[in-house]
C-alpha cells in the first residue's frame, strides 16, 4: 500500500527498530569500517555504497520520499554484507 509522505519518517523509523531488534549481535548497527577497521580498506575495495543500520537512520530516513527507498536501502545493507562475506559464511547466513 502507498504510504502518504508525512508517515514515511515514522513507519521508516518503525521499521529500522525493529530491523535492529532483530540485529542482536549489531552486525548492521553501525559502518563496517567504524566496527571493524582491520577490514576497512579491503571492505571498500569490494563494496561500493557501503550501509548500515545507524547511515539509513541518520542520512536515509531524513530525506525518504517513499518506503521503496528504505526497502532499497535495507537491501543493498544485506547484500553488501553476502557479497564481501560470501553468502554461505556466518555473516552471510545472519543477513538472509
Amino acid at each position: 500500500p502507498r504510504i502518504e509522505l508525512k508517515h514515511i519518517t515514522p513507519v521508516s523509523k518503525l521499521m529500522i527498530s525493529s530491523v535492529a531488534e532483530e540485529d542482536k549481535d549489531g552486525v548492521f548497527s553501525v559502518p563496517v569500517w567504524e566496527s571493524n577497521p582491520e577490514i576497512a580498506d579491503a571492505y571498500l575495495e569490494v563494496i561500493n555504497e557501503p550501509m548500515d543500520l545507524r547511515t539509513i537512520e541518520e542520512e536515509g530516513i531524513p530525506q525518504y520520499e517513499s518506503i521503496k527507498e528504505l526497502q532499497t536501502d535495507l537491501m543493498l545493507m544485506l547484500e553488501n554484507c553476502c557479497n564481501y562475506n560470501g553468502i554461505d559464511s556466518f555473516f552471510g547466513q545472519y543477513a538472509l
